[in-house]
C-alpha cells in the first residue's frame, strides 16, 4: 500500500483465457504459443490503468486505501464449454477535497473512453462526512470472433465533505493491557485518545490501569470469556458456557476489582458464550447495574451480547474490525487507513488492536494521515449509544 498517485499502475496486462474443458491455474500466465484445444488472447490494459490514475490526479494526491486482484471466469457467450478467465481488481480511494466528485467522474469517463473503457453500474451515496461513488470499469474486447464485455476493475471513491466540518469517528480500543507486554510505556506516551482493555487477574492489571487513568485515557474491563477453540485459554476468571447467573455476575465483580476506574467493558475470546443469551443476560444486568457501557469485540458473528444489551437499555457498540491479525506495522496501517475509510463512509466505527510494539509503530505514523484521510480519533465512550 503506497500513500502516492503512482499506485495504479501494477498490473499491465488482463490474461484472458478461452479453452474448452480446460483451467488456466491461478499464477499461471496463459502461453499464446500453446492453445491446446481453445485459443488464449493477451488484451492488454495498462491504459485503463493509466487512464484511472490520470483522471483521478487531477484533484491532488489521492491515497488507496484498499486494493485487491482476484482472478474471475465466465463462459463464453455460444460456447459453454469455453471459459473466459481474467484477473479483476477492486480498489478504494480516498479523494482530497481540492476538486468535487462530478469533476472527478467527468475525468474518469473521459480517460476511460479515450483508453477504449467505460464507467458502468455507478451509484452515489452521502453520509454526514464523506460522499461516496461507487462504480465498474468495462472493457469489450474481441475474444474467438466475438465482443465480450468485461469488468476490470471495481471502483469505490471516498471524498470528505470540504464544505462540512464534521469528520468520520474512529475510536480505537487497544486490548491486552494488563500483564506488562512490550510496548506498554510506549503505547502510554503517544498521547491521541485511545481506549485501554485491561485483562483482570494479571501481574499488572491494577497498576496499568490506575497509569492509564491517569495519563487520561479510556479504560475498560477487557473480560476473559469461554472461546470455541478449547485449545485457547481465556485465562484466569473467565466467564465460561457451564457458570450459573449467580457464578457470571461473581466473575464480573471480581474482574471489576482488578481495573480500577473501568467505564465499560469488552469481551476477550468468548465465541462460545457471547453466542449464548443465557449467559450474556446475567453479564450484561452485572455490567448495567453499574452504570458502565459493553462493547462487543465481535469474536464470531452469532454473537447476541450486544443487540441483548440494546433491549436492556444498556449503551453499547460493536466492533468492526480487527487491526493486527497480522502484526506488521504495514499490514496494521493498511487496517487503520480501512477503519478510517469505514469511519467517513459510515460516520463512525470502532476497531480494535492490541498492545505490542508493530501496533505502537503503526500508530505513531497514521496518525500524521488522520487530518488527511477526514477522520478525528474519539474515545470509545462516544460512540456507544
Amino acid at each position: 500500500m503506497k500513500r502516492v498517485t503512482t499506485g495504479l499502475l501494477l498490473l499491465s496486462v488482463l490474461f484472458l483465457t478461452v479453452l474448452a474443458g480446460c483451467r488456466l491455474l491461478p499464477g499461471r500466465n496463459p502461453d499464446p504459443g500453446d492453445k491446446g484445444e481453445g485459443e488464449v488472447v493477451l488484451v492488454p490494459v495498462e491504459e485503463v490503468d493509466r487512464a484511472l490514475e490520470t483522471a483521478l490526479a487531477r484533484g491532488g494526491k489521492f491515497i488507496i486505501v484498499d486494493d485487491e486482484t482476484r482472478q474471475a471466469d465466465m463462459a463464453l457467450p455460444g460456447s459453454p464449454r469455453s471459459r473466459v478467465i481474467w484477473n479483476r481488481r477492486a480498489l478504494r480511494v480516498s479523494l482530497p477535497g481540492e476538486m468535487p466528485m462530478t469533476s472527478y467522474l467527468t475525468a474518469l469517463q473521459e480517460e476511460l473512453i479515450a483508453a477504449g473503457a467505460k464507467v458502468a453500474d455507478l451509484e452515489e451515496k452521502e453520509t454526514a462526512a464523506a460522499r461516496v461513488v461507487t462504480l465498474e470499469v468495462e472493457i469489450t474486447p474481441e475474444v474467438a470472433g466475438r465482443q465480450v464485455p468485461l469488468v476490470t476493475h471495481e471502483l469505490t471513491l471516498i471524498q470528505g465533505k470540504s464544505e462540512s466540518t464534521q469528520k468520520g469517528k474512529l475510536a480505537l480500543i487497544i486490548d491486552d493491557f494488563g500483564g506488562g507486554v512490550a510496548g506498554t510505556r510506549e503505547m502510554m506516551d503517544l498521547d491521541i485518545p485511545l481506549t485501554f482493555a485491561v485483562i483482570p487477574h494479571r501481574s499488572k492489571s491494577q497498576k496499568e490501569a490506575q497509569e492509564a487513568r491517569e495519563r487520561g485515557y479510556q479504560v475498560l474491563l477487557h473480560m476473559p470469556m469461554e472461546p470455541l477453540n478449547e485449545k485457547l485459554s481465556p485465562g484466569p476468571g473467565a466467564i465460561t458456557a457451564g457458570m450459573s447467573p449467580d457464578q457470571v455476575r461473581e466473575a464480573v465483580a471480581a474482574a471489576l476489582a482488578e481495573v480500577p476506574g473501568a467505564i465499560g467493558v469488552n469481551n476477550h475470546m468468548g465465541s462460545r458464550v457471547t453466542a449464548r443469551e443465557e449467559i450474556m443476560l446475567p453479564f450484561l444486568e452485572a455490567v448495567g447495574e453499574r452504570g458502565l457501557f459493553f462493547i462487543d469485540s465481535r469474536t464470531t458473528n452469532k454473537s447476541v451480547a450486544a443487540a441483548l444489551a440494546r433491549q436492556l437499555g444498556i449503551p453499547a457498540a460493536e466492533n468492526r474490525l480487527f487491526l493486527d491479525n497480522e502484526k506488521e506495522p504495514e499490514s496494521i496501517k493498511k487496517q487503520l487507513r480501512r477503519a478510517a475509510d469505514f469511519a467517513r463512509e459510515q460516520g463512525e466505527v470502532i476497531a480494535i488492536g492490541h498492545v505490542h510494539p508493530a501496533m505502537v509503530q503503526a500508530l505513531q505514523e497514521f496518525v500524521a494521515e488522520l487530518e488527511e484521510l477526514g477522520v478525528e480519533m474519539v474515545f470509545a465512550s462516544q460512540l456507544v449509544k
